[in-house]
C-alpha cells in the first residue's frame, strides 16, 4: 500500500510542479502582453480557491499521518517544521468554508512562504547528502532523532517527500496570490501579478 500512496502523491507532484511552472511561464510572458484567453482560469481559482486551499493540505497531512503511522517513517526536525506551516492552512481553510468567507486568505501566505522556505531547505539538504554521501550535512539533527538528510521515498529521480511538500506550498501559494485580489474577471494576469 505504501508503495501504491507514494506512487500517487508523486504523480500528483509531477502535475504540482507542471502547473508551477506553467504559472511561473504565464506570469513571465503576461508581464510583456495582454492575455485575456487566462481570464476565465483567474476567474475559477478565484470562485474555488477556499476549496482548493482546503484539499491541498488536508491532502498533505493525509499524507504526513500516512508516512508516519502506516509507513513507519520517523519525521525529522525539519519535517515537524513544515507541519507546524501546513497543519493550520487546513484549519484555516476549512473553517473558511464552513464560514463561508474568504478573510483567511492572507493569512494563508506566510505559512505558505515559511513553509516552502523550510521546504526547500530539507530538500537541499536531502539532495546535497545524496550527491555528498561523505560530506556533512546542510542541516544536523538532534543525535538519537530521525536525520533530515534522509531520504524515504526518491520517486523519478527527483522526487522526496520534502519536494511533495515544497510542490504543496508553492501551489497553495500561487493560488492564494490570485484569489487574494479583489478585481472581477476581465481583468488580466498582468494586472492581476503585475
Amino acid at each position: 500500500m505504501t508503495e501504491s500512496i507514494t506512487a500517487l502523491l508523486a504523480i500528483l507532484t509531477i502535475a504540482g510542479n507542471i502547473t508551477i511552472v506553467l504559472a511561473l511561464a504565464l506570469w513571465i510572458i503576461t508581464r510583456f502582453r495582454k492575455l485575456n484567453f487566462l481570464d476565465p482560469i483567474l476567474a475559477f481559482i478565484k470562485n474555488h480557491a477556499i476549496i482548493v486551499l482546503f484539499l491541498i493540505p488536508a491532502s498533505a497531512i493525509f499524507g504526513s499521518l500516512f508516512y508516519e503511522f502506516y509507513a513507519k517513517f520517523q519525521p525529522c526536525f525539519l519535517c515537524w517544521w513544515q507541519r507546524i506551516f501546513m497543519y493550520p492552512q487546513a484549519i484555516l481553510a476549512g473553517a473558511a468554508l464552513a464560514y463561508q468567507t474568504r478573510d483567511i486568505i492572507k493569512y494563508l501566505i506566510p505559512f505558505s512562504i515559511l513553509g516552502a522556505l523550510t521546504s526547500a531547505l530539507h530538500y537541499a539538504n536531502q539532495i546535497h547528502t545524496r550527491l555528498n554521501p561523505l560530506a556533512d550535512p546542510l542541516v544536523a539533527c538532534a543525535p538519537g532523532a530521525a536525520s533530515c538528510s534522509g531520504v524515504y521515498v526518491f520517486y523519478y529521480g527527483y522526487i522526496t517527500i520534502p519536494l511533495m511538500t515544497l510542490t504543496a506550498f508553492l501551489l497553495l501559494l500561487i493560488v492564494a496570490l490570485i484569489a487574494r485580489e479583489k478585481r472581477t474577471s476581465g481583468d488580466s494576469v498582468r494586472q492581476l501579478l503585475g
